[in-house]
Parts: structure tokens; sequence; C-alpha cells
């Protein structure tokens, strides 16, 4: 975490400022304000409240987590460094004239050093996210704007840009993309990605902030709109952005934008919606956010602390809190309150493989060969760490067009191991590729191969955790049983557990 922190601080620190800038593409926000600001897109480099926001989490982070392994001194080192932070993102990125946390040029653009861009954008609200902004009536000013349909409130929304701006919606096609396909443009349309970030950042003001701006009503209003832009034809559906106001799919491109796992949608319900707030020691805080028209609530089977967790709610008679089957707490009501809990259960240790296969590189060892590879796929990336199973995108091993009545998967580690245990995951299309019958597991001891064992009844698209006696080797090579088809592996790791 240091490590990542202050790699980051050598590449996007301001050192004279004290705040952190980012190019608005490498914040995964193109075709920003800033960027059309400056006639470039891809550009519009700028001190951006959604950096020094996460760096300023990120430094509480470390100090929290040097608390907990008693380093009293990088503790403080870096609670110093998240209060400077703070108190700089206050004081230079917040512009009172627009009462929003803003962008601001940085030195690349002289004609626009240090000056705020026009445009009041989503992103001002991201350091609610981390509870940045102090409470007072000030900042919160900013979310007015979230319930004005002029600027950010729509249909489908939130927009990601005022609809105010001479720069709203003038395209949604990415310059050099097919005619007629939307692209990632952050001049208007809804990101669901963003959404979530907002919706986080309401919820840490109605936990945490006095103000009368932001109600619990108008959260449940935002969860729905969020929850009504993912779908597509009537059925639940997410891609990359889609028009605030018709709902339509903007980015939508197949076999990649359907892949966009950026919405916290579960978390929104269970630490938003129902206001369960997990925190280290012994409590729980609950809060739920829910309307009052709301009649009843539950929910089973939350892994809390090693426990077992229930909470239901009945208007007529209050919330309850189970743990483990036991009522904890009977009849409260919906305000804001702290439930304490069992000691924490001490939990069987998860194995875990040391993976001596891993080469995300595709350089050096461990080295992968087979007895063949489809044109298509790459070898190297079923020793890549990721075992992904969709046909796009692609991401794997895979014999297809192979006329070999068996085949094989080899890995040279380099040097002598010591192994025994693998974990497979095998691709699987449904037709031309499918799981082995069984599979023979053989190590090399420098001088032949030799058989550890034998496995059937293997399962595709999920783990197959393979244990065996210690082995010492320095090659360890999978043998396939054919079902009349290829045969693939979206990821293998060999190692010890």
């Amino acid at each position: 975490m240091v490590a990542d922190f202050e790699g980051w601080k050598k590449r996007r620190f301001d050192t004279e400022k004290g705040i952190y800038w980012q190019k608005p593409v490498d914040d995964a926000t193109e075709f920003t304000v800033s960027g059309y600001m400056v006639n470039d897109g891809w550009a519009g480099d700028a001190y951006r409240p959604t950096i020094n926001t996460f760096m300023y989490a990120n430094a509480l982070a470390i100090y929290e987590v040097a608390r907990l392994c008693n380093n009293q001194k990088l503790a403080n080192q870096y609670y110093d460094e998240a209060m400077l932070l703070r108190k700089n993102v206050l004081n230079l990125l917040w512009n009172g004239n627009q009462s929003h946390f803003m962008d601001r040029f940085t030195k690349r653009y002289p004609d626009f050093d240090f000056q705020f861009i026009s445009d009041a954008e989503l992103n001002g609200y991201v350091p609610w996210m981390f509870n940045l902004p102090e409470d007072n009536s000030v900042y919160i000013q900013a979310w007015k704007k979230i319930k004005d349909p002029n600027i950010f409130y729509a249909p489908f929304g939130p927009r990601t840009i005022s609809k105010q701006s001479p720069y709203y919606m003038v395209e949604t096609r990415t310059p050099g993309a097919r005619s007629g396909i939307g692209e990632c443009e952050w001049n208007g349309p809804s990101w669901p990605y963003q959404t979530s970030q907002i919706l986080m950042a309401m919820s840490n003001i109605l936990n945490g902030y006095n103000q009368q701006i932001i109600n619990k009503a108008d959260y449940f209003d935002i969860l729905k709109i969020y929850t009504r832009s993912q779908y597509k034809e009537g059925k639940p559906y997410i891609a990359e952005n889609l028009d605030p106001d018709t709902g339509h799919w903007i980015a939508d491109f197949p076999n990649r934008s359907e892949h966009y796992n950026h919405s916290t949608y579960n978390d929104l319900i269970l630490s938003g919606l129902l206001g369960i707030h997990p925190m280290p020691g012994n409590k729980l805080e609950i809060n739920p956010l829910i309307p009052d028209s709301w009649k009843y609530f539950s929910v089973d089977n939350l892994t809390y602390h090693g426990h077992n967790l229930s909470i239901k709610y009945n208007k007529a008679s209050g919330l309850d809190i189970f743990c483990d089957g036991k009522k904890l707490a009977k009849g409260l009501g919906l305000q804001k309150q702290l439930i304490d809990i069992p000691t924490e259960k001490k939990q069987d240790p998860v194995p875990h493989l040391l993976n001596y296969a891993f080469n995300n590189k595709g350089e050096g060892y461990p080295k992968a060969t087979a007895s063949f590879t489809n044109g298509k796929d790459r070898i190297y990336d079923a020793i890549d760490g990721r075992a992904w199973f969709d046909e796009y995108p692609a991401n794997r091993w895979t014999s297809l067009g192979s006329d070999n009545e068996q085949e094989w998967f080899e890995i040279d580690f380099g040097k002598e191991k010591t192994i025994n245990a693998s974990e497979l995951f095998f691709y699987d299309n449904g037709s031309s590729v499918l799981c082995p019958e069984q599979i023979r597991l053989e190590s090399w001891n420098g001088k032949e191969w030799k058989e550890i064992k034998t496995y059937k009844n293997l399962l595709s698209r999920t783990s197959n955790i393979l244990r065996f006696k210690d082995v010492q080797t320095f090659k360890f090579r999978i043998i396939f049983t054919k079902k009349n088809a290829a045969v693939g592996l979206a990821e293998v790791k060999v190692g010890t557990i």
C-alpha cells in the first residue's frame, strides 16, 4: 500500500500546490469539460477532485492498517499526509462561485494555468465518498444540483456534466469510431460507474452530516433511477454509458460493454438503503434509509465477523436482529444505532495455493508449452492469473483445430519445485470445446515423465482443486483425454497448499 501511494505521489503530485493532477482519460473519464476546453478530448490534464479524494482515502487506509500493526510512526506519517491533502483540496478545488468541487488546469495549458474548468461535473461529488468535506453549510450546497433537472438530475441519470454546459452531449461518438455507434464520452451521458459513486457519497451524507439538503427520499429516488437505467429491452443489463433522458445505451459494444462490472449494486442496497455498516470490533452500526411507506424488509444469511446475521424489519413491531439464530435485539427503531455482536468466531484457515505457474508477461520462467494451440488463443493466457470463461474477451488456451488423439499442456518451472496441488479451470463453450473426460497429471524428474495421479468427473467453468502427495519436479504436465471435442484451460495453477 505504501509503495502504491508513493508511486502515485512520484508521478502525479505537485509539490508546490500540495495536490495531485491527472489526465481525465487516466481517470477513466475521457472527453470531459477540460478536454473540450483545450480542444483535445484525450487531454485536459487537471488537478481533479477524483484523484485527490482517492489519495486521501489511500493515506487514511495506510494509517488505519499501520495502527493495527502497532506501527505508530507510519500511522502518524500517513495521517498527517491525509489531513494536509484534505486541507489543500478544500482550499484549492472548491469553486465558491459555482458551489462545487471542480477541476483546475495544470501548467500544461498556460492560457488556463490553475483556472477552474467552466462547468460543474458530477465528479465533484466524489469527495463525499470518503467523507473528505467538512460538515458545514458551505460545501453541502453542491448537492442542490443533484436534484435540479437543468443540471444533473435526469430520469435515467444523473448526467455527468451540467445540462447547461455548452459541451453537454455535443457528441456521443469518439472520432474514429464506426458510424452510428456511441462511445466513451463524459460530456453528459449517465455512467453507472459514477452513479454508484454518487450514491455512496449520498449515503455518507445521510449517515454523518448535519444538513437539510439531502434526505433519504432523495437517496431512494436516485437509487430507483440507477436501477431503472440497468435494463435493455425490458431485461436486466449493464453496459458503459446511456442517454440520461431516454435510457438508450450509447456505448454498447458486443463482447465488450456488457463486461463492464462497475456496479456496486449489492453494497448500495445492504450498506446504503438498509444501512448495515460493517466496522472493526464487536459492533455493528445500522441506520436504514428505507422509505417511510415500507412495511417490512428482511436480510438473511449475512456473514459478519464469523457470524450469521439476520436483520428483519416490520413497521408494526420494529427492527429485530438475530445472530447465529439467537435474537440480539428486538423492536428497535430505524434511527442510527450501534449493536453489540458476540466476539468474532475463529475461522478455519482457507487453503491457499502457493502458485508456481504464474506468468502474466509471457517472458522467462515459468514457461508454458502445449501439444497444439489454436491460432486465436495465447498459451500464456492460461497462466496469467485470470480465469475467464466467456467467449469474448478471449483469455484462454484451447486445442481447437487439432487432430491429436490426446493433448497436453506443460509448465517448466525453470528450477526444481516441490508441488502437492493444482487448481484447474477448464474452458468449455458447450460445443467445440468441452471439459475433458479425464486428465493425468505428470511430473518430470530430469530423465522421464512420471504419473502423479489421474482424475475424472471434472467440472467446467469453475475451480477444480486437485491434491496429491509431495512431488519434487522441474516440470508439470497435464495429459487430456478428450470427449470428441477440443479441450481448453482458462487458468492453470500449480504449487503447494
